[in-house]
């Protein structure tokens, strides 16, 4: 007499996983599948923030700290690459957010990213060179409400040895994120000419005073 036929380990007896309470193992996603469902999510929880928009809820005090002045320790020259402006270091943002609203309580989500390559031309002896300039479209949301949208971007230079793509991706991202907190109303002093001409008059040679 033959022996039985193997039985493919694939197929599963429904009704004896379901007799279980268990459900049939399905085969693994494709890298495409595992995607999609943070894809999803990620729509969904800015359909959900968008609707929200305009509805956050804050008390006096914490409307009062969250739009306080930073100290002068919190900034810094260069922004955008010109040492003539100053630019509000992105932890600062971040410590107010944590210490006011809350940890997890606040969220700043890449919408999405895109990149171009750029011709660096030469200058002061360097060879021209080719550069990848990133741009990251951010969303700011705070306890669930829609508040700051904003595209940042940053630099990577092939030519850097001591650099990477990453870094220009964070640097984007950074970015994205103060331009966010900015339409939030968070570090406005830095937007006033006057403010930060009094900065630069307080601290000529970048001596500013160690941060608390």
């Amino acid at each position: 007499m033959p022996p039985p036929p193997k039985r493919q380990p694939e197929v599963q007896d429904v009704e004896v996983l379901q007799s279980m309470a268990l459900a049939p193992v399905a085969q693994p996603p494709s890298t495409a599948e595992k995607i999609e469902p943070r894809a999803e999510s990620v729509n969904l929880l800015l359909a959900k923030a968008y609707e929200r928009a305009s509805t956050l809820e804050l008390t006096a005090d914490e409307i009062k700290r969250l739009t306080a002045d930073f100290d002068d320790a919190d900034f810094q020259r260069g922004a955008g690459g010109d040492a003539n402006l100053l630019y509000l270091e992105h932890g600062a943002l971040r410590k107010r957010l944590n210490d006011v609203v809350g940890i997890g309580k606040w969220t700043c989500i890449p919408r999405r990213s895109w990149s171009e390559e750029i011709q660096i031309p030469a200058k002061a002896g360097k060879p021209a060179s080719v550069a990848v300039r990133i741009y990251i479209e951010s969303v700011l949301i705070i306890r669930g409400c829609f508040v700051g949208e904003a595209i940042g971007d940053g630099t990577y230079y092939k030519s850097n040895a001591g650099g990477s793509y990453s870094d220009g991706y964070e640097s984007a991202k950074t970015a994205a994120f103060r331009r966010c907190t900015k339409d939030f109303g968070m570090g406005l002093q830095a937007y006033s000419k006057d403010w930060c001409n009094q900065w630069k008059e307080k601290y000529p040679n970048f001596d500013r005073p160690v941060r608390k």
